[in-house]
């Protein structure tokens, strides 16, 4: 075969796999409505309202922050370290969030765990349909940050 005709059948197959690619990519993903995602963003604006609301301990240093929208979930994060103990951060955290209107899930004796490799603690509070979390690292574990402090919605909760 002579040298052009195939470069063109090599440019034929790449377009050919391009072509592939583009439509079983936008064939897998979930149609959101323009509504849904009216409402994402809405909710998203919201949380990161109440999020702001949240003034950080005094001598906090915030070293992570997120801030997410993926539609059928929101959340804004932020982690943090300081020399304050679990029950100063939860003190101080309990009576900022109380104070802007937020109701605990779960007393502190209920509170969850999560990464339970890690030791972690989480206390939960609700607004409406948000959830905050007051994460607590563990001084045994291997995270990097002290506590975290996040809000999030989740579509299918809702359900």
């Amino acid at each position: 075969m002579n040298k052009q005709l195939v470069q063109l059948l090599v440019l034929l197959f790449l377009v050919a796999v391009i072509v592939c690619v583009s439509y079983f990519n936008n064939s897998f993903r979930v149609p959101f409505s323009s509504e849904e995602t009216h409402l994402a963003v809405a909710i998203h604006r919201e949380i990161k309202y109440q999020f702001a609301l949240i003034t950080p301990m005094q001598y906090a240093t915030e070293i992570s922050y997120s801030s997410e929208n993926k539609v059928l979930s929101v959340s804004v994060c932020a982690y943090y370290i300081t020399d304050s103990t679990h029950e100063e951060i939860f003190d101080y955290y309990d009576n900022a969030l109380q104070g802007n209107g937020w109701k605990p899930l779960y007393g502190a004796e209920d509170s969850g765990t999560f990464y339970g490799q890690y030791g972690g603690k989480i206390d939960r509070y609700e607004k409406d349909d948000l959830i905050a979390a007051l994460l607590y690292g563990d001084e045994n574990s291997d995270v990097e940050w002290i506590y975290g402090l996040c809000m999030t919605w989740d579509s299918m909760l809702e359900q």
